[in-house]
């Protein structure tokens, strides 16, 4: 082989090896911005999610306390029944801001709240449980007895 075949060889070789690094370098940039996108979606998702999960919670405790404030609203005083309103309006506000910070800080103040609606109502009840005019439970005419089984097939 002459020098002139040895160099037309490599000359040869040249686009090919140019194609695949310009083939590489084009994937390497192609799965670099694909990772940073995904990246940036699960943030956007993580949001989104926290921002669904305490909507969705602060919805449930202002719905659980209307109506449990409802059911119970001879057993509270009030000033109470007003600490509570007020805290199940600002509840709602949050969730309509949109702004989860803001949700689960008011849907935890709400919380704080509704245990003393709890603490209220069970404080009304063991009070007229313990009245004396309140009825007494019924009891039941229960007789201890003993029995033993008795097989027909060996009487002894």
């Amino acid at each position: 082989m002459t020098n002139q075949e040895i160099i037309d060889a490599l000359l040869s070789l040249v686009p090919p090896i140019l194609v695949g690094g310009i083939f590489y370098l084009i994937m390497r940039g192609i799965l670099r911005a694909d990772r940073t996108e995904r990246k940036v979606y699960a943030e956007m998702e993580a949001k989104m999610r926290a921002e669904a999960e305490a909507k969705n919670n602060a919805e449930s405790l202002i719905h659980t306390t209307e109506r449990q404030l409802v059911e119970h609203a001879d057993k509270v005083d009030a000033a109470l029944k007003a600490e509570i309103e007020a805290a199940i309006v600002d509840a709602k506000a949050a969730v309509e801001g949109g702004d989860p910070t803001a949700m689960t800080d008011k849907a935890q103040a709400l919380a704080q709240v509704a245990m003393k609606l709890g603490q209220a109502i069970y404080e009304k009840e063991q009070a007229a449980a313990a009245s004396p005019g309140a009825e007494a439970p019924q009891q039941d005419d229960v007789v201890d007895a003993e029995f033993s089984e008795v097989d027909e097939n060996h009487k002894g």
